[in-house]
């Protein structure tokens, strides 16, 4: 399904006759449709599915502290390689506060922090160091693209991601980190990665809330209702068969199916 057929689908639920392009940015009512559409996916996506989960993933905390200039071109990206001049040293930029970078080791080569330029592979950004020192400990920082992140069962501390980016240890109380973590992130998909089951979950919600929005009436309401059950149902039917697990007989499962019969 295309983002305009989506966006039909969504103008059907007002009885509204089908468009030949997007108005994204717009004012007009298909580009109302397409912004309830846009808060839906991203909303649905918070929660991890299947398809947009990565597991056990490695995130390091900055071994390295380098006193930095003004950046220019920047800003840095999350876990880019960051050249130093000269010297070929490198590591991944994990974050900048004012005048201080902090950047996982990743070479053989060391930084000399003397007055070179420091370059970033992916964003192009550039700036110069007049320092550097080894750090034992730090805070780990996140991809502002991540929607949620949070420990994999395998990992021993309790940690959550703040709005500030961080990770903070809820154990310990407290953002700073001695150590790699185990991480499971969440991240939101583009409407063409999405799979056609989760697709026509997000558009029968998106039917729903644009009607209620428009106050189409309560007949209408009820049908679209029972759609948002059948596709809610069927996305997380899916998402079982993709973790290989049976989701049919989960109290939420129950609640959707309600008094129908359950198959073991």
């Amino acid at each position: 399904m295309t983002k305009l057929e989506a966006v039909n689908e969504v103008l059907e639920a007002l009885g509204e006759p089908p468009v030949t392009a997007l108005d994204t940015s717009g004012t007009s009512l298909e580009a109302q449709a397409e912004n309830t559409l846009d808060r839906i996916v991203t909303r649905i996506q918070k929660r991890p599915w299947a398809i947009n989960e990565k597991v056990k993933v490695t995130l390091a905390f900055a071994t390295r502290l380098l006193t930095v200039g003004a950046v220019t071109s920047g800003p840095y990206t999350y876990d880019e390689t960051v050249t130093e001049a000269t010297t070929g040293a490198t590591g991944k930029f994990k974050y900048l506060d004012g005048t201080s970078m902090y950047l996982e080791f990743t070479g053989s080569l060391a930084f000399d922090g003397a007055t070179r330029v420091l370059t970033g592979a992916t964003s192009g950004a550039t700036c110069t160091d007049s320092a550097v020192s080894t750090i034992t400990e730090s805070k780990i920082a996140t991809d502002t693209a991540w929607l949620k992140v949070g420990p994999h069962r395998e990992e021993s501390v309790n940690f959550a991601m703040r709005e500030s980016g961080f990770l903070y240890d809820r154990d310990d109380n407290t953002e700073t980190f001695d150590a790699d973590v185990k991480a499971n992130i969440v991240t939101e998909l583009t409407w063409t990665n999405l799979t056609t089951a989760m697709q026509d979950y997000m558009v029968a919600v998106a039917r729903l809330q644009f009607e209620k929005f428009k106050n189409a009436g309560a007949q209408t309401n009820q049908l679209l209702a029972q759609e948002l059950r059948d596709a809610q149902m069927r996305a997380f039917q899916e998402d079982g068969d993709f973790r290989r697990a049976n989701l049919n007989n989960t109290p939420h499962a129950r609640r959707l199916l309600g008094d129908r019969l359950i198959v073991h």
